[in-house]
């Protein structure tokens, strides 16, 4: 049987003929481009990272509130969760007593001086000036026995002077010479004495007195330092917690803990790295925060760095992690529309690390290493 052209045409083979060779073209096309596509995608580097947990903290400890003097309390402000900043004073104490012991003290000081100043007169022997009644009196004591003393050695000296003249004329015998000689140096002794013993007196009081003096003004010096204890001060910025709930006019005692500060300065981020990880993390490397109560898709992330990793593993949950310290520069995030949401202490987030640059080849052979290497099928 003779096939017509026309109707050859318009068979099957002829129809498969045709379409084949258009499939054929866009084939050997398309298989080259796959390749080509494959082996760029094999070679493409791509960052891997590692998430981490982590919470915002200030890098110091809370700071406790202690008072260094024991007294009444009149005026307080240690509320829990109140800021404070540095050097807001938060309790004032009852100085009466303190002022009055101060007082009693300075007005001690003053008579000891003006005594000391008498008294460094007295050993001068001059009496212009003195203030002190009982120093009047006992220096008047003094001039009026020195006298009376005078007296006797001055009648002695003329009785010596007599005897001696008499004894040279021989008119007194040896006896009464030597006699008159020796009441004489007697008295003369008895001067001296007297004289010396006082300023000798004198001399220790005026020790005494400097040494009194010395404790009285070391005395008030330290009451008023004790002055400033009074004015119980925040001694950094932050929030009041752990208050025991003191009230005016209760009492607090020396060495009371009554409250504990938690600081708002030096805020850093701590985050939770395992121990198979820990080897990629270094100083400076550059983190990606993701803050739990803005959303990263609106509000951004919060860029930071490492800054401190801790030498020792910790056990945190009953996981063995390594802590790294992380610090941010910024105070806020801010949406499109230009609203601000403030970073505070205590904010959960999540962390992203850079580890390393892999190629995707690497990874396709480490994910079928995984699966067919017999040692670490052993191991799992």
């Amino acid at each position: 049987m003779k096939i017509k052209t026309d109707d050859f045409e318009h068979t099957i083979e002829n129809l498969y003929a045709k379409n084949n060779s258009q499939f054929l073209t866009i084939y050997s096309i398309s298989l080259p481009l796959i390749a080509i596509l494959l082996t760029i995608t094999c070679l493409t580097n791509i960052d891997i990272s590692i998430q981490s947990r982590g919470i915002i903290r200030s890098s110091g400890e809370n700071i406790p509130i202690t008072s260094l003097q024991s007294g009444r309390i009149i005026y307080q402000k240690v509320v829990p969760n109140l800021a404070v900043n540095k050097n807001d004073t938060l309790l004032i104490l009852d100085s009466k007593e303190n002022k009055n012991e101060k007082n009693r003290l300075e007005k001690e000081l003053k008579l000891k001086k003006s005594i000391l100043a008498d008294l460094t007169q007295v050993v001068q022997l001059k009496n212009s000036s003195l203030v002190n009644v009982s120093i009047q009196e006992d220096y008047y004591r003094y001039i009026t026995h020195f006298k009376e003393l005078e007296l006797k050695s001055d009648q002695a000296q003329l009785k010596f002077n007599r005897d001696q003249f008499l004894f040279q004329e021989n008119a007194i015998p040896l006896i009464e010479y030597e006699r008159s000689k020796f009441e004489n140096e007697i008295a003369k002794e008895v001067s001296k004495g007297f004289i010396k013993d006082n300023l000798t007196r004198w001399q220790f009081d005026i020790k005494e007195i400097s040494k009194e003096i010395i404790n009285i003004s070391n005395e008030i010096d330290k009451i008023t330092l004790e002055k400033n204890n009074y004015f119980i001060k925040a001694p950094i910025t932050g929030h009041i917690i752990n208050s025991i709930g003191l009230t005016e006019n209760s009492n607090l005692l020396n060495g009371q803990v009554m409250a504990q500060i938690s600081p708002n300065e030096n805020l850093i981020i701590e985050c939770v790295i395992s121990p198979k990880n820990i080897g990629y993390i270094k100083t400076s490397q550059l983190v990606k925060f993701n803050l739990d109560t803005f959303n990263h898709n609106q509000w951004g992330s919060l860029s930071g760095y490492v800054i401190e990793i801790d030498k020792n593993p910790r056990i945190i949950n009953n996981e063995m992690v390594f802590v790294v310290r992380c610090a941010y520069s910024q105070q806020d995030l801010m949406l499109q529309n230009g609203v601000k949401g403030k970073i505070i202490k205590g904010m959960t987030l999540t962390g992203n690390f850079f580890l390393v640059k892999r190629m995707i080849i690497d990874l396709l052979f480490d994910r079928v290493d995984d699966w067919i290497n017999p040692n670490k099928l052993k191991t799992t």
